[in-house]
């Protein structure tokens, strides 16, 4: 079992506690998070970080897998701890992006429930 799912399990109710265990059991800080935004309209990567004295949020807005692998890369490098990855992006480039990273960190991705996916649907046709 990975350190990230050994997060997820200790911690299912609340992620704001902001701590996890690594396999030893030892207590972890979660202090780095990234997120993804994938869609074509993003021509040109954008990034946004936001701030505080105990945690970073970095969130890059991209175009394609290949600028959503590099974008993965910089905020490996930087230190996030977990990066999520956007509902846009199908299973074949969830792994692209996994093996780019090349384990320097965890890659999570967004999802819905069919109900919640309905509802999308319907916002999207105004």
């Amino acid at each position: 079992m990975s350190v990230f799912s050994l997060f997820i399990n200790r911690h299912k109710s609340t992620l704001s506690t902001l701590y996890g265990y690594n396999l030893q059991g030892e207590i972890m800080k979660f202090v780095n998070y990234g997120f993804i935004m994938k869609d074509a309209a993003y021509t040109e990567a954008q990034k946004a970080e936001l701030k505080t004295k105990d945690f970073i949020t970095t969130v890059y807005c991209v175009g394609n897998n290949e600028v959503a692998a590099k974008a993965a890369n910089e905020m490996a490098d930087a230190g996030a701890q977990l990066i999520e990855l956007c509902g846009a992006f199908k299973e074949d480039d969830i792994n692209g992006v996994i093996k780019a990273v090349d384990g320097k960190t965890a890659i999570g991705y967004a999802s819905m429930n069919d109900a919640q996916r309905d509802i999308f649907l319907m916002k999207l046709k105004g």
